[in-house]
């Protein structure tokens, strides 16, 4: 969406359009909270308030006729989204924190697969993946991206002269379970930090 007032609108009619030239098809808004928020109170602007009233009015124009459009958002914060646009979507579905057994294929995907394709290595064992896997409970499928990461990054500072021009993969000593150690201490999970964040809020209302 554009911060000048009308372009926002004018990008919904755009996309109108290209969906009844190019229907069925599935429309999805990630981060729907930002496009689909509340209009009450004053600090919300008013191009906000436009934008919002464009999507829901082109969401209520469907379901008339013969058209097949699926309208599909996603969110992190699904009390923020306006009352008026959450009756447009039929169905809510929960996705809760990954599993164990999510983590870990996430982890031997990235850590075995993708790395290799890519070119750089990783001495890990099946029961090194269990013991990371099992120490990131809380972790989303994010969070877990972003450990491997910071683990492989690690890596690299640990290299003599640390990162440097003309530095190739295979210069690079493999990832490590001890290497996720590192980033595990300078890491924390996204739903652990919110726990943490409404913890520290609700002492302070205590006080």
């Amino acid at each position: 969406m554009s911060k000048f007032y009308g372009e926002s609108q004018k990008r919904i009619l755009a996309l109108e359009e290209l969906v009844s030239e190019t229907a069925p098809a599935v429309i999805f808004f990630d981060e729907v909270d930002s496009l689909l928020g509340g209009r009450d109170g004053s600090n919300v602007a008013e191009h906000h308030r436009a934008t919002t009233n464009a999507l829901l009015a082109w969401m209520d124009g469907f379901g008339t006729g013969g058209e097949r459009v699926f309208f599909l958002g996603a969110t992190n914060r699904a009390e923020a989204i306006d009352e008026a646009a959450l009756r447009r979507f039929g169905e809510a579905v929960e996705v809760g924190r990954p599993s164990t057994e999510a983590r870990l294929a996430l982890l031997s995907h990235l850590c075995c697969k993708k790395a290799a394709a890519d070119g750089h290595r990783a001495e890990l064992s099946e029961a090194d993946l269990e013991n990371v896997a099992d120490r990131t409970e809380g972790y989303s499928l994010a969070d877990v991206e972003s450990l491997v990461r910071r683990a492989f990054l690690q890596v690299i500072r640990e290299v003599p002269g640390g990162m440097q021009a003309g530095l190739r993969p295979s210069d690079v000593p493999p990832v490590q379970l001890s290497h996720f150690g590192t980033a595990l201490k300078e890491s924390t999970g996204t739903s652990a930090l919110r726990a943490m964040l409404k913890k520290r809020g609700k002492v302070r209302a205590e006080l």
